[in-house]
């Protein structure tokens, strides 16, 4: 029943940590995740420009495809609005990359895969491409209390990871969807099926 619910927590939650003691290994301790938070906070404080370095849809095409070799995998990390629209269109962008490149393909939203995922794309093997996907277009709202609002936040969420996997010398392409993702990926698909005819 729904009353089960914290026992399944708390269960998986020291489970994690006895796998974690016979692996020899601390579960909990995340020093990349960190590492992304304190970049963010930077961003939010003045220290590094809060405008993210971004490429043309068929430059990140491009780069993806020159980049792409077996034993790769693709990630796309996309700092945009989850809704139906959105979560059709890239689906269908990891498809077709996934096809062109034949490299295993994953697809996470910002900022919550920093948490899961985002460990691994800094500090496991550098066998990853990312491609981070970014929506300065959408609305924004203060935050009570503090001197940015939810926008720049998420903003410099996305430029904080990126200023990271930089860090780690990671292949990252940033794109911007200036408020309308499903026309980026549309341009970014017919690129790639233009170029992969070349």
């Amino acid at each position: 029943s729904a009353f089960d619910l914290g026992a399944e927590f708390l269960r998986w939650e020291i489970a994690t940590a006895v796998a974690g003691a016979l692996l020899g290994i601390n579960p909990f301790d995340e020093p990349s995740v960190q590492e992304a938070k304190d970049a963010t906070n930077a961003v939010l404080n003045g220290e590094v420009d809060a405008n993210p370095e971004t490429v043309p849809a068929k430059d990140a095409v491009r780069q993806i495809l020159d980049w792409a070799s077996p034993g790769d995998y693709l990630a796309m990390l996309a700092f945009t609005d989850r809704n139906g629209v959105n979560d059709r269109s890239l689906e269908n962008l990891r498809d077709l990359l996934g096809a062109h490149t034949e490299l295993a393909t994953t697809l996470g939203y910002g900022p919550r895969y920093l948490h899961s995922t985002g460990q691994l794309h800094k500090g496991g093997a550098a066998n990853g491409i990312y491609l981070l996907i970014v929506d300065s277009g959408t609305d924004d709202l203060e935050i009570p209390g503090e001197t940015f609002t939810f926008g720049q936040l998420f903003m410099a969420q996305a430029i904080g990871d990126a200023i990271t996997l930089n860090r780690h010398k990671r292949r990252v392409v940033t794109v911007d969807a200036n408020g309308d993702l499903p026309e980026l990926v549309r341009e970014m698909m017919i690129n790639c099926e233009r170029m992969n005819n070349e």
